[in-house]
């Protein structure tokens, strides 16, 4: 009888063929061996095929799309074939810690209510290590300004995923994953284990891309969260509430009647810890007032 594994590892790789050898075998190497990895080739037109063809390991599984449909159709497409009960999400350029699938198996086995965790990262060439923020109610919150967690260091329950039909929007190009972690926050709680076991890469393309988060994408998933809060706001708001999370300077009077608006909407839906949020509002504040 097939034995299902454990953890189902989705990598898409785009024309990755410098360090897409380097990244399959920081997981192919893990301490954790109940896994399988599923490399999703988005129509790669550089050695990448070559150098996934050379990879011999059994739990390997190789999709190929027919032409490049994009990032988020491609972790979609690896996603509804996985069998593992978890799903872990991975790079095709960055390299993982060799024990990253084993303690976040045992993070996960041990914190049963946790539909997603993400851990902290050590920058590739440097010392430098970014730690997140671990606690669900405060993550929770600074989400309505940015994505602080990094989508490739993260696993999340099949199960909750599938309960709930969670995908990436395949319409987003550069935030499908800011707005999946949303999502995910809507349901069940998302954290950070506070241990770095992931090695980050940055690479040109996506200093380009990061410039994008302040787009059109970024500015839908920061608006969809005012939902949270059950109330309308006017267009007017709407532009207060993104000067606000963009630190823009903003007339004190303007700004503090929309928190107040806002604190008073979340006092009746308890969506977000009150207290938290007062403490983001204040911080927010002290940097965009006139």
């Amino acid at each position: 009888m097939y034995k299902k594994p454990l953890i189902s590892v989705v990598m898409p790789v785009y024309n990755a063929e410098k360090y897409l050898d380097e990244a399959i075998h920081s997981i192919i190497n893990q301490t954790f061996k109940d896994f399988e990895l599923i490399i999703v080739d988005d129509g790669s037109t550089d050695g990448s095929h070559e150098i996934i063809n050379k990879i011999k390991d059994k739990r390997t599984v190789y999709v190929l799309n027919s032409r490049n449909r994009g990032n988020y159709y491609s972790r979609n497409r690896g996603w509804k074939i996985a069998k593992g009960k978890y799903i872990a999400v991975m790079d095709s350029d960055d390299i993982c810690d060799i024990t990253r699938l084993e303690k976040q198996y045992i993070f996960m086995e041990q914190n049963p209510y946790v539909g997603l965790a993400g851990t902290c990262i050590r920058f590739l060439g440097t010392e430098q290590i970014i730690f997140r923020e671990p606690d669900y109610e405060i993550l929770k919150i600074t989400l309505l300004r940015n994505n602080f967690i990094c989508h490739p260091s993260i696993i999340m329950r099949n199960s909750f995923l599938k309960k709930y039909e969670l995908l990436y929007d395949d319409t987003f190009w550069y935030a499908g994953d800011y707005d999946l972690c949303v999502k995910a926050s809507q349901f069940f709680p998302v954290v950070n284990m506070n241990e770095p076991l992931l090695n980050y890469r940055i690479s040109q393309e996506q200093l380009t891309a990061s410039m994008h988060k302040y787009s059109h994408e970024v500015v839908k998933i920061r608006l969809s969260q005012l939902e949270n809060f059950k109330i309308q706001p006017t267009e007017d708001e709407k532009q207060t509430h993104l000067n606000l999370l963009n630190r823009n300077l903003v007339e004190l009077d303007k700004i503090k009647n929309w928190t107040d608006k806002l604190l008073t909407a979340n006092n009746k839906t308890n969506y977000y810890n009150q207290s938290y949020l007062e403490d983001f509002f204040n911080v927010l504040v002290k940097n965009s007032v006139i």
